[in-house]
């Protein structure tokens, strides 16, 4: 099911990249955002999934942020993505 709905968006996003002329993030985005979805809490109480809800837009806020920092100033961009990737780690054990 989930990877039914990872190509019918994969398939919308790239014709939408290309009627619009946007760039390739797009189609990668529109990916990862079906599959964190697909894996998502649905199986959780209602508040659950308001939470995860919630947290997604943030989570993508900093991701974009983190992509241009790495894009601009590597070393720094890849010592706090390591940072950020041990510490999620690290609070889910």
């Amino acid at each position: 099911m989930t990877m039914t709905a990872v190509l019918l968006f994969w398939a919308a996003a790239l014709w939408l990249e290309g009627a619009a002329g946007l760039h390739t993030d797009s189609v990668v985005l529109a990916v990862a955002l079906t599959v964190t979805l697909g894996r998502g809490r649905w199986w959780a109480d209602r508040r659950g999934r308001l939470t995860a809800l919630a947290l997604l837009p943030p989570a993508a806020a900093v991701c974009a942020v983190l992509s241009r920092l790495l894009a601009a100033h590597y070393w720094i961009g890849a010592a706090l993505f390591t940072a950020g990737l041990a510490l999620a780690i690290w609070i889910r054990r």
